[in-house]
């Protein structure tokens, strides 16, 4: 009799050990956050939020317009964007981040490049 309860508490001990070690399905949250930093005047409302989903395109990215400058692209290296094209003319070290074409994958901040 003491070898039966035993026995029972001993698998009743690794039904719960294994049931304990079970894991639950992981939710992954795909959401991302783009901040459009437009650079045309430095100020707080200068930067536009899209939310997205990671691996898609971006949706509803901003289409800038500044007057007597014409819009080159977006970066994600802060040097190649340049807010004051007339005295920061080199070549950018990256290449654009073309939104059409390139999946996100994180939150992202992207600058707005602008030429003469």
């Amino acid at each position: 009799m003491k070898r039966s309860i035993l026995s029972i508490l001993v698998i009743a001990g690794l039904a719960g050990l294994i049931s304990s070690c079970k894991k639950d399905e992981e939710v992954i949250d795909k959401n991302c956050k783009v901040a459009f930093i437009l650079n045309l005047t430095n100020a707080a409302g200068d930067t536009t939020f899209v939310n997205g989903i990671a691996g898609e395109l971006i949706q509803n990215a901003p289409a800038p317009s500044r007057t007597g400058f014409k819009f080159n692209g977006w970066y994600t290296n802060s040097a190649d964007a340049n807010p004051d094209p007339t005295k920061n003319t080199a070549p950018p070290k990256f290449p654009a981040y073309d939104v059409s074409v390139k999946p996100i994958y994180l939150n992202t901040i992207l600058y707005a490049r602008w030429i003469k």
